[in-house]
Formats: structure tokens, C-alpha cells, sequence
């Protein structure tokens, strides 16, 4: 404060002297401007400068963050590129590989089919031939069984057409004489 009393008084003087021309600007213009400058600045360093900085340390830290991963996905993206000219380059053996894969496995599954089919032919004909024996067997019953029906049915015609009851006792009295009961 005194220093604004005395710059005041020192500027009343000067215009106070009856005599003295008033050659330069009053000491109050100049003053009060620079008061209010330099609460202004004071101002701008106190609130508005840590917040700035700590802006730009912020920003600072994610370009830089940003300039990595950029520098990461660069790496990444050239090995990938030489991969992919190096598989380019030996693509042509990579194709033949796999083709001679292909038709290997091909051949190797063409000749397991052929053993599986000429196994599943063989199994057909076993199971015709069983088939077909069991077949005649039941033929060859069927036809006994006929042939037992016809002759029994001969047999039965002759028997009855010869058979008289002379016969029919004689063979009563055989036939208690083999199981030995009188008559």
C-alpha cells in the first residue's frame, strides 16, 4: 500500500507545480494496468497453469502410448507381411504337398474300400452258401416227408386191399408172442 500512496503523492507534486509542463503520462496509467496485469498473471499461474500442464503431460502420455501400439501393430503387420511372402514364395511346394498328401490318402482309402468290399463279396457268398445248404436241407425234408406220406398211403391201399382177418390174427398172436403176454 504505501508504495500506491507514494506513487499518488509523487504524481500530486508534479501536478501541482504551477510552473511545470506535464510531458509524460500520469504514473496512475501506468500503474494500474500493471497491478491488474500482474493479479491476472498471478491468476493464470495459480489455477489455469497446473490444469494446462497436467493436460499436456496427459496428452504427452497418450501420444506416446499411441506412437507404441502404433509401433507394435507396425512390427506385427511386417511379420505378418513376410510371412505371408514367404508362403507366397513356397507356395508352389506347399500346393505339390498337399496334392501328393491328397492322393496318398486317396489311394490309401481306395485300397481300404476294396479290401472292405471284396471282404463284404466274400461274407455275401458265404451267407448265399449257407443260405442256399439250408435251403436244400429243408428241401430235401420236405420231399422225405412226401415221399414217407406217398408210401404210407401205398402201403396203406396194398394193406387193405391183402389184408384179410386171417392176417389180422396172425399178427395179434405175433405180436403178443414178442412181448410175451399170453392171449
Amino acid at each position: 500500500m504505501r508504495l500506491f500512496e507514494l506513487a499518488t503523492t509523487a504524481q500530486s507534486w508534479a501536478a501541482s507545480s504551477a510552473g511545470a509542463e506535464a510531458h509524460s503520462v500520469p504514473i496512475s496509467h501506468l500503474i494500474y494496468p500493471l497491478i491488474n496485469f500482474l493479479i491476472f498473471a498471478y491468476l493464470l499461474k495459480r489455477f489455469l497453469l497446473p490444469l494446462i500442464k497436467s493436460h499436456l503431460h496427459s496428452r504427452r502420455e497418450g501420444i506416446i502410448d499411441a506412437i507404441k501400439t502404433a509401433e507394435e501393430g507396425k512390427k506385427q503387420a511386417e511379420e505378418i507381411l513376410l510371412d505371408y511372402r514367404n508362403r507366397l514364395v513356397h507356395l508352389d511346394e506347399e500346393t505339390n504337398k498337399i496334392r501328393e498328401t491328397m492322393r496318398a490318402e486317396g489311394e490309401r482309402e481306395k485300397a481300404r474300400l476294396l479290401l472292405e468290399t471284396e471282404d463284404l463279396v466274400l461274407k455275401i457268398r458265404a451267407d448265399a452258401d449257407f443260405l442256399a445248404q439250408q435251403e436244400a436241407k429243408v428241401a430235401r425234408q420236405q420231399l422225405r416227408e412226401k415221399i414217407a406220406r406217398i408210401a404210407q398211403a401205398s402201403a396203406e391201399k396194398v394193406l387193405r386191399a391183402n389184408f384179410r382177418t386171417t392176417d389180422q390174427e396172425r399178427l395179434i398172436d405175433q405180436f403178443l408172442v414178442d412181448i410175451g403176454a399170453p392171449r
